[in-house]
């Protein structure tokens, strides 16, 4: 008894601390931002989980990232890198708030391409979707677990 207070007494103040800072942004305050992320996302269909950090203008911009248009429905995910030797990877969807920390993420197409991908790939996915949870561990991680 005294754990299960004791972890909900810890929520409680995580998430009045967040509300303090700004809490980083909800599942609708995604529109138009980059955040470097772990794998890109929607590529694998298998994956349960996601790590986002901030991505800042003017640093290094090597690796995952994932951005989420203006528009507030559609988003780009993809590996970047200063040499062509590597396989990029590429993912384009939809994205829709569903609640303040529910994500629903829709892959469209993931294509691969470059010189170290075994073989190229450009596959259309067809219409379907994953519901994610959104936690926020710090004002610039941002952990996406899939709910369904």
């Amino acid at each position: 008894m005294r754990t299960a207070l004791f972890i909900v007494m810890m929520l409680c103040l995580t998430t009045h601390l967040l509300a303090q800072n700004g809490g980083g942004v909800s599942a609708d305050g995604l529109a138009g931002t980059t955040w470097y992320i772990n794998w890109p996302l929607g590529a694998d269909t298998g994956a349960t989980s996601y790590i986002l950090r901030t991505f800042n203008k003017g640093t290094l911009s090597y690796g995952f990232f994932v951005s989420f248009h203006e528009n507030g429905t559609s988003y780009e995910s993809r590996y970047r890198a200063p040499c062509g030797m590597d396989c990029f990877t590429i993912v384009n969807g939809q994205f829709e708030a569903r609640a303040h920390n529910l994500l629903r993420i829709s892959v469209h197409q993931v294509r691969q391409q470059g010189l170290e991908c075994y073989k190229p790939v450009n596959e259309q996915r067809p219409p379907n979707s994953t519901l994610f949870q959104m936690t926020f561990f710090q004002s610039d991680t941002l952990l996406l677990t899939k709910v369904d």
